[in-house]
Order: structure tokens, then C-alpha cells, then sequence
């Protein structure tokens, strides 16, 4: 596959961002992430009418930035905060040679070479002053279809608020006028800014288990190296959960009353299968069982006391441990890992949820929260299956 980059422009707001909010001071979680962008690709079939989309696409992107002005503006990484003065998101618009299906089809064979070319920018492109904060890349295939790729700096943005972008430039793309997504960037007031200097090549830290194992307390021992170049001993897989198959799994966990008494979800369900299986292939490679450590993202928004808002944007992850021993792998089953990772998240919420009341317990708590940005990847799910852009 070929993807041939047919225009590259920067797409300015709408609207001048006012004097009072030029300088956005990011927080102390938003100080965490090593500089990396994260993406989130989008497909879409054919509907005839590409290329009144794509303007529409450009249009409705300048029509939100007003309200996501940090995206538009540009780090200075020395003062810790985001020059809002309307530099652009950059678009990128490409031609793909082969059709949506073959895509798809050929991804199976050749892993992630093809994504790469989708991308808008490279993943380690990041925290410098020429760096965009956001940028978009719209692939047109020979088939008609297209593949919307959006990039942005985890040094101000991390899942859930992409996922709040997405729905607002979605809504206003469509004309959709139902419903319009403000986004509360509080993070700075909520979580001030510590000054901490992040590090290209490598993340100094050392973990430190209470008795709650949820909760992770750093400091500076342990030194953790990313590589920017591709390590040949990382593959990619895909693999497709169709309803059924779905279906078929939640039956299967909810078969014991306790698993039963809530349902879990589509997440939880293929992160427990696949655990499940990585495990039973550690045991035959070993040829003894071996304990794990799971962990997961949360997302803590409206789920501390007071809530933070639904729509507030920056980082606000956690990070759910769960351990378990090399006698509990031994004889758990696919329901076991459902309930084991369902159980971790849950704790954790729970250590998180008194983290804007109770200052006692905000250190413990943006220690833990802290743990999840320290990795050079973060996986993140949320419902991007009904994002209708087009």
C-alpha cells in the first residue's frame, strides 16, 4: 500500500483566541506523559459524496477550535505551558492506492508497516515549539473510502478528552445542534503545575506497594528506556470481536452468580480473553505457572466526590493494578480475569474518588495516577464505535 501526500495546510480557529487566554499553564499530570502524540484512526466506507465531506471536514474543525483553543497553539516546554495564539491544527490530506477492503485485508498480513502512513505526524514528534498539539490526517482510498486519523500531544490531552474533541468536531460536522460540548479545562486549578522535566530517552523511577496495592508511590531509582525506532521484536495483531462473538463471551462470564450480579464490559471481556490466553502460553513456555500483574487505564472523570465534569480535558487517567500469584493463575479460568480486572478498577476508583475532598489523600492518590503515564505507550478504550464524523 501507498499513501502519497497530496496537501498539508494548518487550520486556524474560527475565532481569535482572547488575550486572557494565551498562556495555558498545563498541570502537574499533564507534566507526566513522556512527549509522544496518541491516535486514534477512524474508517469510513463510501457514500458518493467524498469530496463535499472533506470541506465540511476542514469547516466544522475551524468552527470547534474556539472552544479547544490549547489544541491550536503551540508547547514552550521551558515555561511549562501551551501559546495559545491560533498557530493552527495542521490537516493532511492524502491518496491511498489500493481500495478500504484491501486495506483492511493486507493489515492482516503486513502488521502496522501500513499505519504508519496513515499517521499525520510521527508518535515522538512532540514538545517541541514547530510541533503541532493537533493534527489530522484524511486518507481517501481508490474504493471511495477514508481513513480519519487524529494525532494529539499527550502533554495536554490523554483518552477520554481526545474522545470529547472527536464528539464535538463529530456534532459539528453534521449540523448537529442538539447537544454542544464545551470543554473544562481545569486540570491546572485542580492539579497545579510542579515544574517537572520530562525526558526524551528515559523515565528515572522506582515503585514503591503499600498495602493497597492499588496505589504506587515513585521516586528515582529505577530507570525505565523508550526507543523511537521500531523494535523487531514488538508485533501487531489484529484481531475482530463481532457482536456475537461478544455475546458469546459476556454469556460465558456471567455463568457463576457473583460474576453475574453486573455486566461486564466489552473491554473487560476481550482484555480477560486475551490475558487468559497470554497466560497459558507463558505456562507452556515455561512450563510452570507464573504470577501477573494487570494493569488498566481508568478514567476518573465524574467519579470523585465532587465529580470532576464529563468534558474536562487534559489528563485525568489512573492506573488499576491487580496482581495475581503463581498459585491463583495456576487454576483461573476466562471469568476469573473478568472478575479480576473489574475488581482492580473498582479499587482504584475507590482510592481516587476522595482525591478532590480530602487533601490527605491527593499525594497517595496523583502517585498512583502518576504511574500510568511513566510507560512509553498507554492503551486507552473508549466508545468510538458509533463516531459518525461523515
Amino acid at each position: 500500500m501507498k499513501v502519497q501526500v497530496m496537501s498539508r495546510k494548518l487550520i486556524k480557529p474560527c475565532e481569535p483566541t482572547p488575550s486572557n487566554l494565551r498562556n495555558f499553564k498545563i498541570s502537574y499530570l499533564d507534566e507526566i506523559p513522556q512527549p509522544m502524540n496518541f491516535s486514534v484512526l477512524l474508517y469510513y466506507l463510501s457514500s458518493g459524496v467524498a469530496n463535499q465531506k472533506l470541506n465540511q471536514l476542514e469547516e466544522s474543525l475551524a468552527e470547534i477550535l474556539p472552544r479547544f483553543y490549547p489544541l491550536a497553539g503551540r508547547y514552550i516546554k521551558e515555561n511549562h505551558l501551551v501559546n495559545c495564539s491560533d498557530q493552527g491544527a495542521e490537516y493532511v490530506e492524502a491518496q491511498v492506492d489500493c481500495t478500504l477492503l484491501e486495506h483492511i485485508n493486507g493489515f492482516k498480513v503486513n502488521h502496522d508497516d501500513d499505519l504508519n502512513d496513515l499517521l499525520p505526524c510521527e508518535i515522538y514528534a512532540a514538545d517541541e515549539i514547530t510541533d503541532p498539539l493537533l493534527a489530522i490526517q484524511v486518507s481517501k482510498f481508490q474504493c471511495g473510502g477514508l481513513a480519519i486519523c487524529v494525532s494529539i500531544s499527550h502533554r495536554i490531552f490523554d483518552g477520554a478528552s481526545m474522545v470529547t474533541f472527536i464528539d464535538a468536531w463529530t456534532s459539528a460536522c453534521r449540523g448537529d445542534n442538539t447537544e454542544t460540548i464545551c470543554p473544562v479545562f481545569n486540570s491546572p486549578l485542580l492539579f497545579p503545575s510542579r515544574n517537572i522535566v520530562s525526558r526524551d530517552s528515559e523515565t528515572t523511577m522506582k515503585t514503591t506497594k503499600t498495602k493497597d496495592s492499588n496505589i504506587v508511590f515513585l521516586d528515582s531509582e529505577t530507570t525505565m528506556k523508550t526507543t523511537k525506532t521500531k523494535d523487531s521484536n514488538i508485533v501487531s495483531r489484529m484481531f475482530v470481536f463481532d457482536k456475537k462473538a461478544i455475546s458469546s463471551l459476556r454469556a460465558n462470564a456471567i455463568r457463576s452468580e457473583e460474576s453475574g450480579k453486573r455486566q461486564p464490559s466489552r473491554v473487560i471481556l476481550v482484555s480477560a480473553l486475551i490475558i487468559k490466553a497470554l497466560a497459558r502460553v507463558n505456562q507452556k513456555i515455561y512450563e510452570k505457572s507464573r504470577g501477573l500483574l494487570l494493569s488498566q487505564a481508568v478514567n476518573i472523570r465524574e467519579r470523585t466526590i465532587p465529580p470532576l465534569p464529563k468534558y474536562s480535558c487534559g489528563n485525568f487517567g489512573a492506573l488499576s493494578l491487580t496482581e495475581c500469584t503463581e498459585e491463583q493463575c495456576r487454576n483461573m479460568e476466562f471469568q476469573d480475569f473478568v472478575r479480576f480486572l473489574r475488581d482492580g478498577i473498582d479499587k482504584t476508583l475507590a482510592a481516587c474518588a476522595h482525591i478532590l475532598s480530602d487533601h490527605t489523600l491527593i499525594e497517595t492518590a496523583l502517585e498512583s495516577i502518576s504511574k500510568s503515564f511513566m510507560s512509553d505507550t498507554n492503551v486507552f478504550v473508549y466508545r468510538l464505535d458509533q463516531v459518525q464524523i461523515l
